[in-house]
């Protein structure tokens, strides 16, 4: 199920009316067009430091909240920095940029992201073998790999 143009729009006018907001992606199921009527919306943004945030204020929590408001559909945000590489690698080479084309910080973030995902690939590439093997053997009491 392809996400609905007017909920897009509410997502990324909500956005482009945050200061701190440098980028938004769309990624998961939605993104990908393999959503179910009842999936979530996966988003993932990459926040500057001009937000108004203080003692416990999660950002992406308030974020989620609202939008959850405004579009009455259960919604996850993600903070790009705060993600492991291969998951933000995942949400930049999988996703859709949602806000933020023109900014010169998401394309540094995304430049060093990529540039450490691919120094770090054999070893995400061998850490998945090693689980891998290991799940073949019946010692990790997984169903399913």
């Amino acid at each position: 199920m392809k996400l609905n143009s007017k909920i897009r729009k509410k997502i990324t006018d909500y956005f482009s009316k945050k200061p701190e907001i440098e980028a938004v992606y769309l990624y998961g199921s939605q993104a990908k067009n393999v959503a179910r009527s009842d999936s979530d919306i996966d988003l993932a943004a990459l926040v500057n430091d001009k937000g108004n945030f203080s003692g416990f204020d999660i950002p992406q929590t308030r974020y989620a909240h609202e939008l959850q408001r405004i579009i009455h559909k259960e919604i996850e945000v993600q903070n790009l920095e705060d993600v492991s590489i291969d998951f933000a690698h995942r949400v930049l080479s999988e996703g859709q940029l949602l806000v933020g084309l023109e900014s010169k910080k998401r394309v540094e973030f995304e430049e060093r992201i990529l540039r450490v995902y691919f120094d770090m690939k054999p070893f995400f590439d061998e850490y998945v073998q090693s689980i891998h093997e290991i799940a073949k053997k019946g010692e990790l009491n997984v169903r399913y790999f």
